[in-house]
């Protein structure tokens, strides 16, 4: 099968391009071995690619709507006599304009005057976040961490 040791050889310079391989050897006998060995990393690159997003999962759009379903929980679960803030100030993710991420990355601050309210926040942040996962097919791992309680003078 001439083409596929050919697709086989440019995909393993590819890699050895962008330095995910020391020195590959390609003889034809060696085949299923390297192709069996490479199969993450071409998957990887030949299935992110930004021309074919139907063939994987794109975290990007994903986190966009999880964190407009953040942005509900203080106007539609919190008291308006109580106050909370819930804040995303941190979203990284992506390589590359044409490269469908695999990971993305969120973190934010809640701050709330009372102990119940804060743990109305972290139980709402944790239904969304496991609600978001099950409708897109994607598994968000929700971390939580609780920080110094809030000074109140009196």
């Amino acid at each position: 099968n001439n083409f596929n040791f050919i697709l086989l050889s440019v995909i393993v310079f590819i890699l050895q391009l962008m330095e995910l391989v020391d020195m590959v050897y390609i003889h034809f006998f060696y085949f299923s071995f390297l192709f069996l060995f490479f199969k993450h990393l071409i998957k990887k690159f030949l299935f992110y690619l930004g021309s074919m997003p139907h063939q994987t999962l794109d975290p990007i759009p994903i986190s966009s709507s999880l964190v407009a379903a953040i942005q509900t929980i203080v106007s539609r679960n919190v008291s308006p006599l109580d106050s909370a803030v819930v804040s995303i100030g941190k979203i990284e993710g992506g390589y590359s304009e044409n490269v469908i991420s695999d990971t993305v990355s969120l973190q934010g601050t809640v701050r709330t005057f009372t102990l119940e309210t804060q743990n109305l926040i972290k139980k709402r942040l944790s239904e969304i976040c496991q609600g978001i996962g099950q409708a897109f097919e994607v598994k968000i791992d929700f971390e939580y961490r609780v920080g110094y309680p809030p000074t109140i003078n009196t």
